[in-house]
């Protein structure tokens, strides 16, 4: 991996935590249960790290973004009270399958962006249950509802995988620009 991946799945998952702190914010102002502000930033959790793989084509992108997303993330309430260390491996809880699923489907792309956005959301909500369930925290509850509940689950397992190929056709649109091709290194 090259230092200008490095640097831009490191900008990409600084904008993902940005851009999370909405979902924040609706729950600390609405009053919603803890939990609630995942189920919203399904938009950016969905397509952000699908852009990342298919701009760099790297396996190991996705883990590294969200590797660093979850590490950004500590101190917010974002996958876990702020300061709960643990949550950084949500990180490889929802990359490594994503780049399993991009090294598989590759040839591809539209696949492998649906299934990248699918198997990172049903890996996370997964390990919502287990790691928070683990430690007695907010939100494992809430998870753990979705996936008891299949007129929650379906929709929580479908629209990451729309949202995925929406992250496809943004790629589409961006895959030609200059920016893009030096970031692949292509001259």
């Amino acid at each position: 991996m090259t230092i200008t991946k490095i640097i831009v799945l490191g900008s990409l998952a600084a904008l993902y935590l940005i851009l999370a702190q909405a979902g924040v914010m609706v729950m600390s102002v609405t009053g919603l249960p803890a939990g609630t502000g995942g189920i919203i930033n399904i938009l950016w959790s969905a397509t952000i790290p699908v852009i990342a793989v298919l701009i760099t084509r790297q396996f190991g992108a996705a883990t590294f973004m969200l590797l660093v997303y979850y590490t950004l993330a500590l101190p917010f309430h974002i996958g876990g009270p702020p300061g709960f260390l643990p949550k950084i491996i949500f990180g490889l809880i929802g990359g490594l399958p994503m780049d399993v699923a991009f090294l598989l489907l590759k040839k591809h792309e539209k696949i492998a962006s649906a299934t990248m956005a699918f198997v990172e959301n049903l890996f996370l909500g997964l390990g919502v249950i287990v790691l928070l369930g683990a430690f007695g925290l907010p939100g494992a509850d809430v998870a753990k509802n979705v996936f008891t509940n299949p007129k929650i689950l379906a929709p929580f397992l479908a629209i990451p995988a729309a949202l995925g190929l929406f992250a496809w056709w943004i790629y589409k649109k961006l895959e030609n620009t200059a920016v893009v091709r030096r970031i692949r290194g292509d001259r």
